[in-house]
């Protein structure tokens, strides 16, 4: 037991480094890491790369993001450990990944440690931590399993890639980018020629909420022919619908191979079940949401997509204005953060597990949150 106490087996940063000196075969699963401790510990992994081969994994930083110096971090070395050998190299996963797996092998013997600390300073020493090392051969084996699937394609779907087919985005990346493009589209004016041009077209989507506000004289103001309520079921969609985020993301073709990218943080869209798509009022293929929110009135374009045999994806034009909305209501009131996970909870703190949609005519909503 390595517990970073001293009553209780002492640090696991002294246990994890001696190993590591001993090794010829490292393969390391953790959440996160930390920038210094990896630092420190390079030319040891590189040495272990020289011996034989040396890979890290890394869980829970595609997702909620990195900084500059985590990003150049990873980058170095890897970039170090390819060049050494291809058996080598930093991993990360598409999926939500947040055990601690640490394994080790020289002349044929193998030690693994698992337990909640991760590759950081704080989960070698100053956090009270709870780790052990796993002697029992059926458990190593089944580890040893885990390590392969998450490492490779094997057992399944795969979820772990090499750190340069993964885009890892930094963390302040995205606020500049939502605020860029606004600022453009508010700046730049159209030409002559595209005025003309887009006369007789469809107004373009909208990309953003702020696209979608209207006058309150154009809200409307009639009465509701049919209600209909769509129940929110995040922790049955741990990785869709509310939380599109956590899908694997968008893969695009690059010199080199493919690259994963994650979804933008306001993309959503809501799965509905069997029985809502059946009652009267369901809205079809393309619709209006009227929304009141937080002082302001929109109009957002929808639509109703899915299989041949169902209509079950309730969804906005632009892909971010419904989740800007619904995320930007749960973060005002404190219940969600960004990057954070959509879960029941959550919406129990909102006071709100449902979508309510007001029909007003064939394809004209209310929606409320």
């Amino acid at each position: 037991m390595l517990t970073n106490h001293k009553g209780f087996g002492g640090d696991f940063g002294d246990a994890i480094e001696k190993e590591l000196e001993q090794s010829e075969h490292v393969e390391i699963a953790s959440g996160y890491f930390s920038v210094n401790l990896l630092n420190k510990l390079t030319p040891t992994l590189l040495a272990i790369a020289q011996k034989g081969s040396c890979k890290l994994l890394f869980g829970m930083i595609y997702h909620e993001r990195v900084t500059r110096n985590q990003k150049d971090c990873l980058t170095e070395l890897n970039r170090k450990l390819k060049a050494i050998s291809n058996e080598s190299g930093v991993y990360v996963t598409t999926r939500c990944y947040h055990g601690k797996i640490f394994k080790f092998k020289k002349e044929g013997r193998e030690k693994y440690y698992v337990g909640s600390s991760n590759f950081s300073s704080a989960g070698f020493k100053t956090n009270t931590e709870f780790n052990l090392e796993i002697r029992d051969p059926e458990d190593q084996t089944s580890i040893r399993n885990f390590l392969e699937f998450l490492f490779s394609e094997r057992g399944g779907k795969r979820i772990g890639y090499p750190l340069d087919q993964i885009s890892l985005e930094l963390k302040k990346d995205a606020n500049k980018k939502d605020q860029g493009a606004r600022r453009r589209a508010k700046r730049r004016v159209p030409t002559l020629f595209e005025v003309k041009k887009d006369a007789s077209k469809k107004d373009p989507e909208a990309k953003f909420l702020k696209d979608c506000e209207i006058t309150r004289e154009k809200f409307p103001k009639k009465n509701a022919i049919r209600s209909n309520e769509i129940l929110l079921r995040p922790d049955d969609q741990p990785n869709s619908s509310l939380n599109l985020y956590f899908d694997a993301g968008r893969k695009s073709k690059r010199q080199g191979g493919p690259v994963y990218t994650p979804r933008p943080w306001h993309e959503i869209e809501i799965t509905t079940r069997a029985q809502e798509q059946q009652k009267l009022g369901y809205p079809k293929g393309e619709w209006t949401a009227f929304v009141e929110d937080n002082g302001k009135f929109y109009k957002l374009d929808m639509i109703t997509s899915g299989g041949k045999k169902s209509l079950k994806d309730i969804q906005s034009r632009g892909r971010q204005v419904l989740g800007e909305l619904i995320k930007g209501k749960l973060e005002r009131k404190g219940c969600l953060r960004k990057y954070e996970r959509i879960t029941s909870d959550i919406l129990d703190e909102y006071g709100r597990k449902t979508i309510l949609l007001k029909q007003l005519s064939d394809n004209e909503y209310i929606l409320e949150f």
